[in-house]
């Protein structure tokens, strides 16, 4: 029963397959079994013929553990990531992901797309990134410390540290 069965389906595989003559196509000439090459796409250009800018749309903040100090101070380095490229942006004793609900007490602009930071040994230091107004990036990094309160100075000393334009151009500041 298996063996007719085989042969029943190889038969009908072979009648299925269609003549020399169905296998034209309008214009006479057979289809070829084989991929075609594809014409690689051309990158879209601006008018001035310099390759279109592209957005970020994303960013955040990255805290990297370096280790305690012989003193036992701990040590992060603090990092913007984006578009798969990662950039050292900073350095502070004390680095956590600060919720969006607490960016007020930090003066933190609520638009800001992600913000770390930390309280260690009477100082801190903190890291916030901002989409720019060509839909790049800007980090800002600032500090505050017990010093500066007991002058009723709670500012945080926020400064551009790093910038990233859609046109491909970084810097550092």
């Amino acid at each position: 029963m298996k063996i007719v069965l085989f042969f029943l389906s190889f038969s009908i595989l072979f009648s299925c397959s269609s003549d020399a003559g169905s296998n034209e196509s309008e214009d006479g000439s057979k289809p070829s079994l084989t991929a075609k090459k594809r014409k690689p796409k051309k990158l879209s250009v601006t008018g001035d013929g310099t390759p279109p800018k592209t957005a970020i749309h994303k960013a955040w903040l990255v805290c990297r553990d370096k280790g305690e100090d012989e003193f036992e101070i701990p040590h992060y380095d603090v990092y913007v990531e984006y578009d798969s490229t990662s950039h050292k942006v900073g350095e502070c004793n004390a680095c956590a992901p600060l919720d969006l609900q607490d960016y007020h007490d930090y003066d933190i602009p609520k638009e800001a797309l992600a913000a770390v930071g930390g309280w260690f040994a009477g100082a801190g230091d903190y890291y916030y990134v901002m989409k720019t107004e060509d839909d790049g990036i800007r980090v800002y990094a600032g500090w505050q410390d017990e010093g500066q309160m007991e002058e009723d100075d709670t500012t945080f000393h926020y400064k551009k540290v790093y910038e990233k334009h859609p046109d491909g151009k970084h810097k550092f500041f």
